[in-house]
């Protein structure tokens, strides 16, 4: 009898989720907005929709599923399923396989989201062949996933490779983990948006006002990367800025870990050159390094399915 495994990757604005074979290949995908004012009990409620759905349309049910792997953005103790602290959901302590207990009798493995990207970017992206990377995930949160040796690195507690709450300037902004100054609040989607709109005050002819409508609250990382594409100077130097932030941010990661690679994915890294550009320059200047010696920077192969892909193969490792 042929049995099924379901990935799925919880962000803070989507939710994506992947059946696949006992064979890793995928069957069916979905995309979904994730609830987060719902709660926690309303996300998770959610994804357990998510996944009855998924096996609705392909004729299958909850007996055909062997098990399910969930990427969580946060500080997660696998160990008991707990997601102990995610900013961008606003969770702190929820027991997502409790949760699971009482909607589904199959196997669930909880993990970081960017750790399980890393994994899958690892086997089958960019990362390839690589004994020793660096995934870093730029959303609405930024996150990252070690691979030392040829193994996921998780730290002594599990919560190693949150960069994005590494702390780039002493007093900038609150960030959603409570710290100021993180990388994540000058160079996440949502900051990106906010850094244009700030700006967008004192520059009245910026395209940014029209692709807006006039409207400065309804600029999006996205709309400032058409801005940037159409020549606006305004787009350009924020974009130019967000890389600085970024190299900046890795060169402190590179110095400490020396990685053979460094892959950078998520949505916000689909902003192509005008991000990497700036963010290869800033870390080739910052980052201790010797003669000769380079860290290579490589947009993520997998794109957005890297966190679905590496969901599904840990639910196939149950």
């Amino acid at each position: 009898m042929e049995r099924y495994v379901i990935g799925i990757d919880l962000g803070g604005s989507k939710m994506a989720a992947a059946l696949a074979d006992g064979q890793g290949r995928v069957l069916a995908e979905e995309r979904r907005p994730t609830p987060v004012e719902a709660g926690a009990e309303g996300v998770l409620s959610a994804l357990a929709e998510l996944v009855e759905d998924l096996l609705r349309a392909q004729n299958l049910t909850e007996r055909d599923l062997s098990a399910v792997g969930l990427g969580i953005p946060g500080m997660i103790d696998r160990e008991r399923g707990l997601c102990l602290f995610s900013p961008n959901l606003f969770w702190r302590n929820v027991d997502v396989a409790g949760f699971w207990r009482e909607r589904f009798s199959c196997r669930l493995v909880v993990d970081n989201d960017v750790r399980l990207g890393a994994v899958a970017e690892a086997e089958w992206g960019a990362g390839r062949g690589a004994r020793d990377l660096i995934f870093v995930a730029l959303g609405t949160g930024i996150g990252s996933g070690l691979i030392l040796g040829g193994e996921v690195y998780r730290g002594s507690r599990g919560l190693a490779g949150e960069i994005g709450h590494i702390t780039v300037s002493r007093d900038g902004p609150v960030c959603n983990c409570g710290n100021h100054g993180c990388l994540e609040v000058y160079a996440a989607g949502p900051a990106i948006a906010r850094r244009a709109q700030e700006a967008m005050a004192s520059e009245p002819e910026s395209l940014l006002w029209r692709l807006a409508g006039g409207d400065k609250e309804k600029v999006t990382a996205e709309l400032v990367s058409l801005a940037a594409d159409q020549g606006d100077e305004l787009a350009q130097r924020i974009w130019e800025e967000t890389g600085e932030y970024l190299g900046i941010g890795l060169a402190s990661v590179a110095t400490l870990l020396n990685p053979e690679r460094i892959v950078v994915g998520g949505g916000v890294a689909q902003a192509g050159e005008k991000l990497f550009r700036p963010l290869v320059r800033t870390l080739k200047a910052r980052a201790m390094t010797a003669p000769g010696l380079t860290y290579p920077v490589l947009p993520a192969a997998l794109g957005s399915a890297a966190g679905v892909r590496g969901a599904v193969a840990a639910a196939l490792k149950l």
